[in-house]
């Protein structure tokens, strides 16, 4: 069924909040924003209240009516699942009651959802309902115009993290270098996560292995991974796979290359 064009919730009273957020950029991209999404477009009158970190604004993107920039001093903790290590419960449940009560005069608050992270919940991999995730990334247009300036050819586009991949008839793009020369002009309205979602979607495959977030994030773009030297199980890696994206595994990238156009190419 054809999806109905977003409708912003400016005017509305009610409101759903999304955050505190402290945990792994991966676990937020995977197992949190969605939610959020799925809860926009099942509520698209509802005003989505995102607390954050500023580097992950665009997992929620234009879905979100209100982005609240959550600031931890860096280098202080190590993110760990859903949570900080060594980071106070009492200051994490001091974030969850800041946030609401910040906005409960102002709207009426549909519902608040916040990992938990007491116990051994912080480890507790669906703690959000798994089948309303929605992996339907939709950043602000601010991010697509900074990878269109630093990208100049997008045609035939391969990413990867892996140093002197050279392949005829494809532009090979570095991640890392893309993202260091893209993190000269992040902002709150160009984001880490914002860039980082846009070159993916506007590639034809990656090059890389389940340890890095290029591949992590593919998969949930529906984007063909080229797994080179893979540690990770199948299992394990079919866990991390919600839309089934193509996954080909091989020592030697430019034997992946081959079966990727021998199998899965358009």
């Amino acid at each position: 069924m054809k999806q109905k064009k977003l409708r912003k919730a400016f005017g509305s009273k009610q409101a759903f909040i999304f955050g505190p957020f402290i945990g792994e950029f991966y676990w937020e991209a995977f197992r949190f924003a969605p939610y959020a999404i799925s809860i926009k477009k099942r509520f698209p009158r509802h005003n989505i209240i995102v607390f954050t970190r500023p580097c992950s604004f665009d997992l929620y993107g234009k879905y979100s009516d209100i982005l609240i920039p959550l600031t931890i001093e860096k280098g202080m903790y190590v993110a760990q699942n859903f949570k900080l290590k060594a980071y106070p419960l009492s200051e994490y449940k001091a974030l969850c009651r800041y946030i609401k009560r910040a906005y409960m005069n102002y709207f009426e608050i549909t519902d608040h959802f916040f990992p938990r992270i007491d116990g051994f919940m912080w480890k507790v991999k669906w703690q959000f309902p798994r089948d309303y995730m929605d992996y339907d990334f939709k950043p602000r247009k601010q991010n697509k115009v900074l990878v269109d300036r630093i990208c100049k050819n997008l045609n035939n586009l391969v990413l990867t993290n892996i140093r002197a991949v050279n392949l005829e008839n494809y532009n090979v793009i570095n991640i890392d270098t893309f993202l260091k020369n893209a993190g000269k002009y992040f902002s709150t309205s160009v984001t880490y996560s914002g860039c980082l979602i846009e070159i993916i979607k506007s590639c034809e495959f990656v090059i890389s292995d389940f340890s890095s977030i290029l591949a992590q994030m593919a998969v949930l773009l529906n984007k063909p991974v080229i797994s080179v030297k893979e540690k990770l199980s199948d299992d394990q890696i079919y866990l991390m796979n919600p839309k089934n994206t193509p996954i080909i595994k091989f020592d030697d990238y430019k034997e992946g290359v081959k079966e990727y156009e021998n199998n899965f190419r358009p």
